[in-house]
């Protein structure tokens, strides 16, 4: 690592070289490939979807709001991604959103039904 980053061995002084000094002079860190990230999102979307069970647990509205805010975000990342704007809106309507089985929507509140 030492030499890729350009140091030059020979002027070492053995005598006070330490493992950071090296690590120090080795240039920045390479970014991290393709199958790392991939592996990186992964994990983390096992672990944001534990996390919504849990909340689901507790609130299923909350919940169910917290997947479409994700969604929406996802979703605009991926027309990002493809060079493409994501479509405007009416600002009265606001975004929409999916409604579980089970749960009755009326114009001033969501409310589960039995």
């Amino acid at each position: 690592m030492y030499v890729r980053g350009g140091g030059d061995i020979a002027k070492l002084n053995v005598a006070t070289l330490t493992k950071a000094a090296l690590r120090a002079r080795s240039g920045p860190p390479r970014p991290p490939s393709a199958r790392r990230l991939k592996a990186r999102i992964e994990s983390q979307l096992g672990q944001m979807l534990t996390t919504i069970d849990t909340l689901g647990s507790a609130d299923k509205m909350e919940a169910i709001t917290e997947i479409q805010a994700v969604m929406e975000q996802l979703a605009s990342r991926l027309l990002k991604l493809e060079g493409r704007k994501a479509p405007v809106r009416a600002e009265s309507s606001g975004p929409p959103r999916v409604v579980p089985r089970g749960v009755e929507v009326t114009r001033h509140r969501v409310a589960a039904t039995p």
